[in-house]
């Protein structure tokens, strides 16, 4: 899977707010007809130094759909970090 995240003041092209900023990821994959996980029951983690990468969840996961939230975590200023997002989708082939 491919993600790319941008920063709000300039949303057309991937971006991190700082250098040392990391994307982190909270996720499940679940069944199709499984409902949309809570933040809490994702508990799947991931961490990228980059605004764009890809994250690989293996031949077993084809078909199931993946719910993932995101924020720009400041490793330096915990603090200041965002926000999670509302749950973004896909389903993963």
């Amino acid at each position: 899977m491919e993600v790319r995240c941008r920063i709000t003041r300039d949303s057309t092209r991937v971006s991190k707010p700082l250098k040392h900023v990391l994307v982190q990821v909270q996720y499940a994959i679940v069944s199709l007809n499984d409902p949309v996980p809570a933040f809490e029951q994702a508990l799947l983690h991931y961490e990228s130094s980059k605004a764009l990468f890809i994250m690989r969840h293996g031949i077993s996961n084809v078909g199931k759909r993946f719910y993932g939230y995101f924020r720009w975590y400041d490793p330096i200023h915990p603090e200041d970090s965002g926000p999670w997002t509302q749950p973004h989708t896909t389903v993963l082939s």
